[in-house]
């Protein structure tokens, strides 16, 4: 992380757990952010992310799901709202899910899309 955003140094920790389905995973993200921040403001802006420019990056659900809900889903991240915590209004814990292979081949296939139309 330290050399690809240099900036994010020492504020983000992440780890990605493997979860009981073929394809699905989660990351358990920690981030320390530089104001303070309520658990609602920080699902409010992921909701916002999902719903506006990101929307085919990222997700937002505060459903109840199990792994399974997200297999085949072509999102990079679905941030699961209901976990979303706030300890001493700046450190931040997120529940992300993603499947693997899926939002994967999605990435590349933007990726290829951007090529081509850069021709």
């Amino acid at each position: 992380m330290e050399r690809l955003l240099p900036e994010l140094s020492g504020r983000v920790h992440a780890k990605a757990i493997r979860v009981p389905t073929h394809n699905v995973s989660a990351i358990d993200m920690v981030l320390s952010v530089g104001r303070d921040v309520s658990a609602a403001s920080v699902n409010e802006l992921l909701q916002n992310a999902a719903a506006g420019p990101y929307a085919r990056l990222i997700a937002y659900s505060e459903d109840p799901h199990a792994s399974i809900d997200f297999n085949h889903d072509a999102h990079s991240a679905i941030v699961d709202g209901a976990q979303t915590y706030v300890s001493g209004q700046r450190l931040v814990n997120l529940m992300l899910w993603f499947d693997n292979e899926w939002g994967f081949v999605s990435r590349l296939l933007d990726v290829t899309r951007y090529w081509l139309g850069s021709r």
